[in-house]
């Protein structure tokens, strides 16, 4: 969805991005996805309430990334 986004609205490339490995499925998934449009971060995040929603430990990682931008 966040890369839908992006080409949409011509947010350009990805700035920064984290991604999680989570071993017991061996699969890896987007935590946050970091646009810059001139200038304004578009910060895109895992969904914190879906079905595989964020654990707590994502949930800290989403936090402190934000942190720098509030």
């Amino acid at each position: 969805m966040s890369r839908m986004m992006a080409r949409k609205y011509n947010l350009g490339s990805i700035v920064d991005q984290s991604v999680n490995y989570n071993p017991i499925n061996f699969k890896t998934s987007r935590l946050i996805e970091h646009y810059e449009y001139q200038g304004i971060p578009f910060i895109f995040t895992k969904h914190w309430t879906g079905r595989w929603g964020a654990d707590a430990n994502e949930k800290r990682q989403i936090k402190e990334y934000l942190h720098k931008y509030l």
